[in-house]
Order: structure tokens, then C-alpha cells, then sequence
């Protein structure tokens, strides 16, 4: 192997390490522009068909999709709810049978008295335990946010970012 295959490879190693480390930025990036691929052709149809600018058929994708998403939402918090409805009537089913140990065998008392115990701290939720939830989100938002302002730009002047990478090319 001469030195040029070899200088060939360590910079292929070096970029795939560098697309190693940046695949938390690069993701929204690479999202986006499969987005943009897979909906470009409707959009081109759309604004061929209509002869309307491609941003008015991009905005009212994205109104649609918005719509969807707000649906969904309502949808999941409604089940949430529910959920956290119920999940405090668990609490109040706890408290009851605490109260109704007394009435146990004094021999059963301490396996039941351990058995809620157990239920109790499996209900209980750590604080500590959230924040890793609430900074994934924030992290998963900002992606989000990049990922579309990257698909909006795409699918509106994505003809000329192409023009551009294979002039550079």
C-alpha cells in the first residue's frame, strides 16, 4: 500500500469519526433532507399543476402536519389524564388498606404492611428521576425546531442546493 491510499484512508477514518461525534447535530439535518426527498415530488406537482409559488404548498403542509400533531396531542394528554386519574385512586385504595390491616390476623399484618410498602415506592416518582426526562425533551424540541425550519428550506430552494453541491463537486 503506498502512502496516498494510506493518507486516503486515515481521512475517511477521521471523517467517519467526525460524523461519529456530530450525529446529534447532523440528525435534524439528515431528517430533513429525507423529508424534503420524499415530499418534493408533491410539492413540484402541486405548484406545477397550480402555478402558485412552492412556499404556499410547503406552509399548508406544514398547517397540516401542525394539525395532525395538536390532534395527537390532545388525543395522548386525554389518555394522560386518564391515566393520573386513576393513578390517584390507587393512592386512596393504598390508604384504605393500610387502614384495614387492623383488622388482619397480627401474623398477615407485617407481609401486607411490606406488600404496600413496596406498592408505595413503586408509585412514588423521584424527582431526581424526571430531569433526565425534561432535558431530553428540551434537546428533542431543538431538534425538532431544526428539523423543520432544515425540511422547509429544503423543500423550497432544494433544486438549488443540488446545483450547488454537484457544481461544487
Amino acid at each position: 500500500m503506498n502512502m496516498r491510499n494510506l493518507g486516503l484512508i486515515a481521512i475517511g477514518l477521521i471523517f467517519i469519526l467526525f460524523l461519529y461525534l456530530a450525529r446529534a447535530i447532523l440528525t435534524p439535518f439528515i431528517l430533513a433532507g429525507i423529508f424534503a426527498y420524499i415530499l418534493n415530488p408533491l410539492i413540484n406537482l402541486l405548484s406545477e399543476k397550480t402555478r402558485f409559488n412552492r412556499v404556499i404548498f410547503i406552509i399548508l403542509l406544514y398547517v397540516l402536519l401542525f394539525g395532525l400533531i395538536g390532534w395527537l396531542g390532545t388525543f395522548f394528554t386525554t389518555q394522560i389524564a386518564a391515566e393520573i386519574q386513576e393513578f390517584g385512586g390507587s393512592q386512596i385504595l393504598l390508604r384504605n388498606a393500610e387502614n384495614f390491616i387492623a383488622t388482619l390476623p397480627t401474623w398477615v399484618q407485617g407481609y401486607v404492611r411490606d406488600a404496600i410498602v413496596s406498592i408505595r415506592e413503586t408509585l412514588t416518582v423521584d424527582p431526581e428521576a424526571v430531569l433526565p426526562i425534561f432535558s431530553g425533551a428540551a434537546s428533542r424540541l431543538f431538534a425538532t425546531i431544526t428539523f423543520l425550519f432544515a425540511s422547509f428550506y429544503f423543500l423550497k430552494d432544494g433544486r438549488r442546493f443540488i446545483d450547488e453541491l454537484l457544481r461544487f463537486l
